[in-house]
């Protein structure tokens, strides 16, 4: 087996010569210069209990998949409501039904992360990007599963059978149960007396309570959002024509508000309130009706009132609170009305859940959106985009990479957090566009206190110093438009240095590719490979991630596999290598996804960033793998007791006393094992 490809001695090359800078004196702040926090009144540090993971700075919000008070949601569209007012929420691609009680969001059927098709209790059940939902007056949750292309039904007990449909089989045909085919689901009511009415892309079935389905009506252009009123007409959200129509039980079908698009013309989207042929919709969504026959509809970032004649109203809610908008613009969203006048909203690009009460406030009752920016101060005041990279000063403060601000910030013990470095990268444009945690991805401190940053789309290590000037030690920038090869030119494949280490001399260490490049203070270029490394593993796969620990052992991440490199070359397989993505265990019976980042404590203890999987993993100095934090599917930051969950943890660090620091979302937690 091969690790490191091959490189002939001839390849071998001198890098950009190395800039030392004399060590300075490190000031009480761990070389932020003059960045330090008043010595007369020092925030406390805050310090979690063993097993505990805890904020450190930053916010936490967006994507997630855990129940409780606040929950986490992985785009949520369809809406219901029952007659005791929870919410019920298709969380599409969670592939879950969830319910929103007065205390907090449930699970009441899928397992979160995990698509397929299962009937059953529970997590036991499994969907497939479930769109729509709907609640009968017994309490049965029914759901459009689009990409099983079935009708399912979970019951108060939580037992899930399929009601019409045949999973993975689609079509358009009527008839009972499993004989029925459907194709391309978007949404789903029910009346009172119990009768499904399901939306296809075109075309609207019928699901009687004994599971007969019939073709309602057809020739939609683009369906959307369906609701029922009492007298058991249907209202479609026609996307394609920016109309509402109706449907009646016998299956006619009249525009009921909105403009009627010509034949052969552009279609009459916009914005406008007033009767059929007045009003405009720009982009319908949701769709839902009140007991009395009124609709409302979610119409590009504002809701729609429908009186029962078809007249359109705006209602008077603010489209944003300065700083989101409160409504999504996407028409996947939903929207549900419960008995008491409360409207719920579904923003799937926001993962959130929102309440419009009778008199127009808006509150957001569950989930948890993204919150970004650029601000320093402390804790959950403090504010990071894209951050990635950890790692720790000579005075435990966390430096980190917040990429997409392009800057270095320091984060003190107490969660106070200022701004290391501004202007890190040369090309900010790019870094603006969402390249910045890719771009950005290793970060070292050395003995001076500069952080030394692997800037992968410039194949440079640049050295940012306590003055926050910045200069490359290591590589050569590619002009724009001129696709090099190697780390300085010559050498054969694409440079993408990933990381970057530093040991007890101050040479780098670099992935480069399938090698590690070692750079010594004086310049000198060489190659750790299978040229002189004893255990290899397959060529062909990059480094994901170095760290070095305190006795100057080196610990690089490939392909699933942690290997170890003594000073003196000698290497190993520290764990790694099962098929699986995510397994405990010892040396080769354990696995790992994508490994973003590895710290080491100084007993040898490593701690692995594993992104994909969601966790932050533990390798004994024996190669023994667990799991300290976070699990595959368990997606969203949930903080308190170990394993908590988390959200692609992309840095790690370690400090003397063994407390890690991890950025996940928008901040930086502290876990104590």
């Amino acid at each position: 087996m091969r690790i490191f490809e091959a490189f002939p001695q001839d390849t071998q090359h001198i890098l950009a010569t190395f800039i030392s800078i004399a060590l300075v004196t490190l000031a009480g702040c761990g070389g932020g210069g003059g960045d330090s926090v008043s010595a007369n009144a020092p925030p406390a540090p805050i310090v979690p209990a063993v097993g505990e993971m805890t904020l450190l700075a930053g916010t936490v919000g967006g994507v997630g998949s855990a129940d409780g008070a606040a929950g986490r949601f992985n785009q949520p569209t369809g809406l219901a409501t029952d007659t005791s007012g929870n919410v019920y929420v298709a969380d599409t691609s969670n592939h879950t039904i969830r319910k929103i009680t007065a205390s907090g969001v449930i699970t009441l059927a899928g397992k979160a992360g995990v698509a397929g098709y299962a009937d059953g209790v529970g997590a036991a059940a499994l969907f497939s990007s479930p769109l729509g939902v709907a609640v009968d007056l017994a309490g049965n949750v029914y759901v459009a599963d689009a990409a099983n292309s079935a009708i399912r039904k979970i019951t108060p007990a939580g037992l899930v059978t399929t009601v019409a449909g045949t999973a993975g089989v689609p079509g358009n045909v009527d008839g009972t149960g499993a004989a029925a085919r459907f194709s391309e689901l978007k949404a789903i009511t029910v009346d009172t007396n119990g009768t499904l009415f399901v939306a296809e892309y075109n075309q609207i079935r019928k699901i009687t309570p004994a599971g007969f389905v019939t073709t309602l009506a057809t020739g939609f252009e683009s369906l959307i959002s369906l609701a029922v009123d009492r007298a058991g007409n249907v209202y479609a959200v026609d996307s394609g024509a920016s109309l509402i129509k109706k449907i009646t039980p016998s299956g006619a079908v009249t525009a009921f508000a909105g403009t009627i698009t010509p034949p052969n013309s552009i279609s009459q989207s916009g914005f406008a309130d007033g009767g059929l042929g007045v009003a405009k919709f720009g982009r319908p969504a949701g769709i839902t009706a009140h007991s009395d026959g009124t609709l409302y509809v979610l119409d590009n970032s504002r809701i729609r009132k429908v009186t029962l004649d078809g007249v359109v109203n705006s209602l008077p809610v603010n489209k944003s609170d300065g700083t989101r908008f409160i409504f999504p613009e996407t028409i996947s969203a939903g929207l549900a009305i419960a008995i008491d006048g409360n409207i719920f909203v579904a923003a799937p690009t926001e993962n959130v859940i929102r309440k419009v009460t009778p008199n127009l406030s808006v509150v957001d009752i569950a989930g948890s959106p993204v919150v970004s920016g650029n601000a320093d101060g402390t804790g959950a005041a403090a504010r990071f985009s894209g951050i990635g990279a950890l790692t720790l000063d000579a005075n435990s403060n966390i430096i980190a990479m917040d990429a997409s601000n392009n800057a270095i910030r320091k984060v003190t013990p107490a969660g106070v957090v200022t701004t290391r470095a501004s202007n890190v990268h040369p090309r900010p444009d790019l870094i603006r566009q969402g390249a910045g945690p890719e771009f950005l991805r290793g970060l070292a401190v050395d003995s001076a206190g500069a952080v030394l940053l692997a800037d992968t789309a410039f194949h440079v290590i640049r050295r940012i110093g306590l003055d926050g000037v910045t200069t490359i030690v290591a590589g050569t920038t590619w002009p724009d438009g001129v696709r090099s090869n190697g780390f300085v030119g010559t050498i054969t494949g694409a440079s993408k240095p990933v990381g970057v280490a530093v040991d007890s001399a101050g040479a780098l260490f670099v992935p480069d590719g399938e090698i590690i490049r070692k750079v010594t203070t004086s310049g000198v270029d060489s190659i750790l490979s299978c040229t002189n490394l004893p255990t290899c593993v397959a060529a062909g796969k990059p480094i994901d991630a170095i760290t070095i620990d305190k006795a100057d052992i080196i610990y690089a991440a490939q392909a699933g596999v942690i290997f170890k490199i003594t000073p003196s070359a000698v290497s190993s397989t520290l764990a790694g290598g099962a098929t699986s993505r995510l397994t405990n265990g010892t040396g080769a019976n354990a696995s790992f996804g994508a490994i973003r980042a590895m710290a080491a404590d100084n007993a040898g203890n490593l701690f692995i960033a594993d992104t994909s999987n969601n966790a932050v993993r533990k390798v004994t100095p024996a190669g023994v793998v667990t799991t300290l934090a976070g699990a595959p599917g368990a997606i969203g930051v949930v903080l308190g007791p170990l394993p908590g969950s988390l959200t692609a943890p992309a840095g790690i660090a370690v400090d003397a006393a063994g407390m890690l620091y991890v950025s996940s979302e928008n901040a930086v937690l502290k876990i104590k094992p």
